[in-house]
């Protein structure tokens, strides 16, 4: 979803996100971070892995129309999944 909303935007294309993306949050970690951990995990048993900070999609989206210096509108969509 990420990537296609980069793509959109850096082709000037409004991206596509579901109506409720500002009320999914989701716990989203760097990926360096989870290779740290599963490294970690090798040499000490289990660990869980999080920022244990959520964000909502939206708010990811408004992150990468503000760093690609994008203000085109977002063309809202209904959810298929129910949560």
């Amino acid at each position: 979803m990420v990537y296609q909303w980069i793509k959109d935007l850096s082709q000037n294309c409004s991206p596509v996100a579901f109506k409720d993306s500002y009320e999914t949050f989701r716990d989203f970690i760097y990926i360096d971070d989870v290779v740290k951990a599963n490294l970690m995990t090798l040499e000490s048993g289990i660990y869980e892995v999080g920022t244990a900070e959520s964000i909502s999609f939206g708010q990811i989206l408004d992150e990468i129309k503000l760093q690609l210096n994008k203000n085109c509108s977002i063309i809202k969509v209904d959810n298929p999944y129910k949560s």
